[in-house]
């Protein structure tokens, strides 16, 4: 194996770890925006109905 042929190889490696990397954050992103969301509502509709008990 040459010099080039590990260079091409490991660079080969990184740009597949970057790319999983990039897609995992991408749908990581979309998945904690959901959540964020839904808990947003629960904890707005528990600060009404523990307003509304006073």
């Amino acid at each position: 194996m040459t010099i080039s042929e590990m260079l091409g190889f490991c660079f080969g490696i990184i740009i597949a770890c970057f790319l999983a990397f990039a897609i995992v954050s991408c749908i990581y992103y979309f998945l904690i925006k959901d959540i964020l969301r839904i808990v947003r509502r629960f904890m707005r509709a528990r600060r009404i109905r523990l307003a509304s008990k006073k």
